[in-house]
């Protein structure tokens, strides 16, 4: 390297000329940049799909002895009821609570719970014209794939005629319930009357409990049953509690002896599959106000899609 000033040389520990004094231009390492080190790949969160299938019962569950036999009293009424009015039990329908409905009840529910219905491609008035074509139809739940998705959390109030027309009218080829009527009489206790199809719910709901009925009542079981219940009714985050004053099978009163808080608590474990059978949905709570209207406080679906297996 060579001075600017008077040209001599100089070494590169040099920071000045040795021959005219100048100070000299130092040459700089260049630095060396460490590695750099591989960074881990960003996780991405994972969300699980927000379809969801129907799950249905096993087949095959262990039950509980107390579930078991507080099962087995209701079916014995059941088959006591259908023995002592065997020759009658046809020409009675549920107990009449005087709550009718028309088809703006209907819609008018169904838009309170954004609950939108697809059935084999068919919405709307085609869906509903279906279903006016093929009342008393029965269709298996197995038999049908099941979609929910679009999950949302709901809060609304349904009048007794708009409550009595979603459960008659949602979903009546495949509810185990017919002619349903129910109501919250002033002093806040509820009332529901129905017709109860034994052989479907027992098939769909409750498969481990109807392999352990007794053969002997099993043979003697109605096809169908009405049944009536009044008293005190909530949910509350999925746990059905209630204190009933009355519940009947056809025209036979359940014991009181087996009205006992324990008892009701197993019942309403039982019971509480008719509406855990949708996955994913959330009953924060369900109760009454005081001008006589359901509340509702809750996660379901917005989207319905069922579709046949075959």
């Amino acid at each position: 390297m060579y001075c600017k000033n008077c040209g001599a040389q100089y070494t590169a520990q040099d920071r000045f000329c040795q021959s005219c004094g100048a100070p000299v231009e130092v040459q700089q390492q260049p630095q060396q940049m460490p590695p750099l080190q591989q960074q881990p790949p960003l996780q991405q969160n994972q969300y699980a799909p927000m379809n969801q299938q129907m799950m249905m019962p096993p087949k095959k569950k262990h039950t509980g002895l107390k579930v078991f036999l507080a099962f087995i009293i209701i079916i014995g009424l059941a088959v006591g009821a259908f023995l002592i009015f065997k020759p009658n039990i046809r020409l009675f329908g549920p107990k009449n609570l005087g709550v009718k409905y028309t088809q703006m009840d209907y819609q008018s529910a169904l838009a309170k719970t954004g609950i939108n219905i697809s059935f084999n491609g068919l919405t709307g008035q085609a869906l509903q014209d279906f279903k006016d074509d093929s009342k008393n139809q029965e269709l298996n739940i197995e038999d049908y794939n099941w979609e929910f998705s679009d999950y949302q959390q709901r809060t609304f109030t349904l009048s007794p005629q708009e409550a009595t027309a979603l459960l008659n009218e949602i979903a009546p080829d495949f509810f185990w319930f017919d002619d349903v009527q129910v109501k919250i009489n002033p002093d806040g206790t509820m009332e529901g009357s129905s017709r109860l199809n034994v052989d479907k719910i027992l098939d769909e709901l409750f498969p481990d409990l109807k392999d352990e009925i007794p053969s002997e009542l099993s043979t003697l079981l109605p096809s169908s049953v009405n049944i009536y219940s009044s008293g005190t009714v909530s949910i509350q985050n999925n746990q059905l509690t209630g204190n009933p004053d009355v519940f009947k099978i056809g025209p036979v009163n359940l014991p009181e002896e087996y009205m006992t808080d324990e008892s009701i608590e197993i019942m309403g474990d039982v019971f509480s599959r008719i509406y855990t059978i949708i996955p994913g949905l959330e009953i924060y709570s369900l109760g009454s106000d005081a001008n006589g209207n359901f509340v509702f406080d809750g996660l379901i679906p917005q989207t319905v899609n069922v579709a046949p297996k075959y």
